[in-house]
C-alpha cells in the first residue's frame, strides 16, 4: 500500500496580490502534436508577418500589443497555411480560393505516425531501398506526398490518384513549383499523379507493392450533413468534403479490397473525423480477421482526428493478459479430447477457430458487442485434472461464453467431495 505524502502548511503564509489578476502564460509549444512536427512550437505571428507580407496583412494588434489572427476569414486561414509550409518545409504551394485548403500541423502529424508505424518491423524492409506510398485523394494541394517526400527528402516517393480531373491539373502545377527539389538521383519526380475512377478499388496497383497506404476522405455522405457542420472550410469543393457514405463507407470499401491486395502494401492507413467512425471501422476490420490493428489520437489544438491502420505482414506484438476466468475438468479425459470437444462446439456454432503451434486454439467472438480475441489453453494442472484457460483481448465479461463451454465436461469433485472420498477407501 503507497503511503499518503504528508502535505506541511504554514500557519502564516505570506501572500503575494502582484500577479493574481493575471492570466496563466500561454504555453510556447503545443504538445498535442508529435514530438517530431516542426509546429511543435507555436509560430511567431510578428516573425511570419515581416517576413511573408502576403500573410501580414491578415494580422492585427491586440489592446495588449500582440498580434492575432481572424481564424474565421477563410482567405487569412488560407494564407496562414501556405506561409507555414513555405516558412517550415520550404514548400510553395497555390490553392484557388475554391479548393480545400489543408491545416498544415494536422497534415504533419498524419505523416510522423505512419513514419513511425514502418519502423515497427524494419527488418521487414531490408533490401526494399526507398519508401514507397499511395495517397487516395490527394485533391488539389496535394500536401501529404509533398509534405512526406519533403520531410523525409530523398528516401520517400508517392503515386497519388484522384478521382477529379481538375484537382489534378492544380496539384501538377503544385509538383511544378517544387520541381527544383522534387526529383530523385535520377531526376525522376518522387511523385506520380494518376486520374482513378474509384480509388478505393486498389485495381491500380497492378503487381506493385508499397510501403503504406494513406487516405483522409471527406467525413460527410450528404451536402445537408456539411451544413450542419460550422467548422467545414466553406471554400471547399462539394466533392472535398462529401462522399457517398461517408468516411465509413469509403474506408470500409478499401478494408474490403485489401483482403484481395494484403501484402502488396505493407501499412493500409486512413484519418477519420469521428471517433464514432473509427469504432465501426475497427469492429469491421476485425470481422473481417484482419491479424494487426492500430489505432492512434492524432490532436492539434482544439482539433482532434483519428487514426487506424492495419496490416496483414507485420506481425502482431505478443501481449500476455491475465485469464479472466478458467475451470477445471475431471480426471479421465484426455487433454486431446476437451481439444476436440470444444473446436466441434465452436464450430456448431460458426465460430472459426484455429490451433497455433503450441496446440492453443485461437479465434474471435463478439463480447458485450466487440469483437474480441479469444485464446484457450488446455493444460495439465493435476494428476487428475485438466484447466481450461480463457485469454481475451480487448479484456471482456467472457462469463457466458466460459460457462457454456464448461456444461460440455462433467465437474472435478471438490475439495469436501475428495476427502469424503478418500475417507471411504480408508474404512474399507
Amino acid at each position: 500500500m503507497k503511503r499518503k505524502a504528508q502535505i506541511h502548511i504554514d500557519p502564516h503564509p505570506i501572500v503575494s496580490t502582484e500577479n493574481q489578476d493575471k492570466k496563466p502564460k500561454r504555453q510556447e509549444f503545443d504538445e498535442k502534436l508529435h514530438a517530431r512536427n516542426a509546429l511543435r512550437d507555436r509560430p511567431d505571428f510578428k516573425e511570419l508577418g515581416t517576413k511573408y507580407p502576403e500573410f501580414g496583412k491578415f494580422l492585427s494588434e491586440k489592446a495588449s500589443g500582440k498580434l492575432q489572427l481572424d481564424w474565421t476569414n477563410g482567405e487569412a486561414v488560407r494564407e496562414y497555411n501556405i506561409t507555414l509550409l513555405k516558412h517550415y518545409y520550404n514548400i510553395t504551394l497555390t490553392l484557388p480560393s475554391d479548393q480545400l485548403c489543408p491545416p498544415v500541423a494536422n497534415r504533419a502529424n498524419y505523416i510522423h505516425w505512419i513514419e513511425d508505424l514502418i519502423q515497427i518491423d524494419p527488418a521487414s524492409r531490408a533490401g526494399r531501398g526507398s519508401v514507397r506510398g499511395i495517397d487516395i485523394g490527394t485533391g488539389a494541394s496535394c500536401i501529404y506526398p509533398l509534405l512526406g517526400c519533403k520531410i523525409n527528402h530523398p528516401n520517400w516517393s508517392f503515386l497519388a490518384v484522384d478521382n477529379d480531373a481538375q484537382s489534378l491539373y492544380i496539384a501538377e502545377q503544385n509538383l511544378n513549383l517544387n520541381r527544383q527539389w522534387l526529383s530523385d538521383q535520377n531526376q525522376s519526380s518522387l511523385i506520380q499523379l494518376r486520374h482513378v475512377t474509384d480509388g478505393t478499388t486498389l485495381d491500380y496497383l497492378g503487381q506493385e507493392t508499397y510501403d503504406f497506404l494513406m487516405t483522409n476522405p471527406p467525413f460527410f455522405s450528404d451536402l445537408e450533413e456539411t451544413q450542419l457542420n460550422e467548422r467545414v472550410d466553406a471554400t471547399a469543393k462539394a466533392t472535398e468534403v462529401v462522399t457517398q457514405g461517408g468516411e465509413v463507407e469509403f474506408v470500409g470499401k478499401i478494408v474490403e479490397n485489401s483482403m484481395r491486395t494484403k501484402g502488396q502494401v505493407t501499412w493500409y492507413t486512413a484519418m477519420i473525423g469521428r471517433k464514432i467512425d473509427l469504432t465501426v471501422l475497427e469492429r469491421k476490420l476485425r470481422q473481417c480477421g484482419v491479424p494487426h490493428v492500430k489505432t492512434s489520437e492524432l490532436s492539434q489544438g482544439k482539433t482532434t482526428r483519428w487514426a487506424i491502420a492495419w496490416s496483414f505482414t507485420v506481425p502482431p506484438p505478443v501481449r500476455i493478459v491475465r485469464p479472466r476466468r478458467n475451470f477445471q475438468i475431471q480426471h479421465k479425459i484426455l487433454n486431446s479430447e476437451v481439444h476436440q470437444k470444444i473446436q466441434n462446439h465452436l464450430a456448431s456454432h460458426n465460430i472459426l477457430t484455429r490451433t497455433d503451434e503450441e496446440g492453443r486454439i485461437a479465434g474471435q467472438i463478439e463480447l458485450e458487442a466487440v469483437i474480441t480475441d479469444f485464446i484457450i489453453t488446455i493444460t495439465q494442472s493435476r494428476e487428475d485434472q485438466t484447466l481450461v484457460a480463457f485469454y481475451f483481448s480487448p479484456e471482456g465479461n467472457g462469463t457466458a461464453f466460459i460457462d457454456e463451454l464448461e456444461s460440455l465436461f462433467p465437474k472435478p469433485p471438490s475439495r469436501k467431495e475428495r476427502r469424503a472420498e478418500a475417507r471411504a477407501r480408508e474404512n474399507k
